[in-house]
């Protein structure tokens, strides 16, 4: 954790002891040249150190606020490495201001009314810095200090650069591993407010990340014969990650259906919330399941006792779903009416890209394929679509991808990204150390497929969001998505 008070303490009272020698000089002898040599000489040391101070002060302001961040949230803002060398700026900076204070502290005898004003001095913090602790007073000469502020002024000229190298140091490595890290304009000034939505955010998905997983863990590991699989519809407008700033709840939609029973064709869609106080994850996530399960083993239409609180019933399908995959093979989305899937098609690129981007860090991304998107029609309103990413369940076709790329989910989000805009199916095969696509008989490379998505949807759709999932994709992480990386994911794929 960062403790700059200490050295703000320090400087702080370097200041004031330059402020009162300053005054002192100016009472004694105003006559003497070597006299206002020294007060001149005191001045400048005394606003060198105060913009120090000041600068200093707000970079705790703008990094640290009225209570700083956890360690790991610094190592999200700036990486691991930063972190430790700011670390090693903030020791030198307590290091030199000790120095500067020593400097400037007296070791003779003071008359009664020079104590008494040391006293006051020493005692007082001039900025009102809560952690700055009183000082031992020890008695000083007067023109001792004179003296040596006079001829050993290159010492504390020395000492005033290399903290003013340092806290400049700290500003400037601060400032742009940040805006770096989150591949933002470097020139743009960082601010708290943006450090505390930053935060949030971060502790906020990890909450919805655990809470998904724990989901799915417990529909692995209880009752096989209730399947379930995760809604990609477009997010409410409040709950859309482009316009999120003050995150404090969300939604996870779910198709889930009893197989076990044979009678039940169909799926019961669900809608788990996931609140800014999740309190104990694992005790709610268990308790969610639990009541989730006992409406589907009881085949009851309501939610009853506290369920509201978790989770409601949504409108139900109207009938069994279809593999995405086996439309996108039987041209049914690309026949005659292929007009009248446009919107269809554009909400579940747009869902797909929302629920992936959010839930990156859980096993609910993993082995996407367009054969374990499932299609269903509801009672009242439109087509709904839902993806189970369980290996050897849904996935069907022989050419399914994760079955060899199941660890490269930017490449599998960027695949069923193309299928959805070219509303045909296309299979992936490792050429050298590249790869190649094909449509149909004829292979082509990324660079083509990306061309091909251009001339049909635009340059500043769907085709930015493939392009940058298929160059990007050996570049990006697999496993865990840092902020950094979270923020570039929803600027590349889900805003286009």
């Amino acid at each position: 954790m960062f403790d700059p008070l200490s050295a703000l303490a320090c400087i702080g009272f370097s200041i004031g002891a330059l402020s009162f020698l300053a005054n002192t000089v100016s009472k004694i002898d105003e006559r003497a040249e070597e006299m206002r040599e020294c007060k001149s000489r005191l001045r400048s040391f005394h606003w060198r150190l105060q913009e120090l101070y000041l600068k200093f002060a707000a970079w705790q302001t703008i990094w640290l606020g009225k209570k700083p961040f956890r360690d790991e949230t610094y190592i999200d803002f700036w990486g691991s490495k930063t972190f430790e060398d700011i670390h090693i700026v903030m020791g030198e900076i307590l290091k030199v201001s000790k120095q500067i204070e020593r400097l400037l502290r007296m070791t003779s005898c003071l008359d009664k009314e020079q104590s008494n004003a040391w006293v006051h001095l020493l005692n007082l913090d001039p900025f009102r810095l809560a952690e700055a602790r009183p000082m031992e007073v020890e008695k000083i000469k007067l023109m001792q200090k004179i003296g040596f502020t006079l001829f050993r002024n290159g010492s504390l000229l020395e000492k005033i650069a290399r903290l003013r190298s340092q806290i400049d140091g700290l500003e400037n490595i601060s400032q742009l591993s940040y805006r770096m890290r989150h591949h933002k304009d470097p020139n743009t000034k960082v601010t708290h407010e943006e450090l505390l939505n930053a935060s949030k955010i971060k502790i906020f998905i990890d909450d919805v990340s655990r809470y998904a997983c724990s989901l799915y863990t417990l529909q692995q590991s209880e009752e096989q014969h209730i399947r379930w699989a995760l809604e990609l519809s477009p997010p409410e407008v409040e709950q859309a990650l482009d316009p999120w700033n003050e995150p404090d709840t969300t939604y996870l939609d779910f198709f889930i259906r009893n197989i076990g029973q044979a009678h039940q064709r169909k799926a019961k869609r669900f809608r788990v919330f996931v609140l800014g106080d999740l309190g104990d994850i694992q005790t709610t996530s268990i308790k969610t399941f639990s009541k989730i399960h006992e409406i589907l083993r009881d085949e009851v239409d309501t939610v009853l006792e506290d369920g509201p609180e978790l989770f409601n019933l949504l409108e139900e399908p109207k009938s069994r779903s279809k593999p995405f995959r086996k439309m996108l093979t039987e041209g049914i989305l690309s026949g005659p009416n292929r007009k009248s899937f446009d919107v269809e098609r554009a909400e579940l690129a747009y869902g797909l890209a929302h629920w992936f981007v959010m839930l990156w860090n859980t096993p609910w991304s993993w082995n996407l394929c367009s054969c374990g998107i499932r299609c269903t029609r509801l009672v009242k309103s439109s087509t709904r679509h839902a993806f189970d990413p369980r290996i050897g369940g849904p996935h069907w076709a022989p050419e399914c991808h994760p079955a060899n790329f199941a660890n490269r989910r930017l490449l599998l989000l960027g695949i069923t990204l193309a299928e959805i805009a070219l509303t045909v199916p296309i299979s992936v095969k490792p050429d050298g150390h590249s790869l190649m696509f094909t449509m149909g008989e004829r292979w082509i490379t990324g660079r083509s497929l990306a061309d091909k998505i251009r001339k049909q949807c635009g340059r500043d759709t769907i085709t930015k969001a493939v392009r940058y999932c298929l160059e990007y994709e050996d570049r990006k992480p697999e496993s865990t998505l840092r902020p950094e990386d979270f923020e570039d994911y929803r600027q590349n794929i889900l805003l286009p």
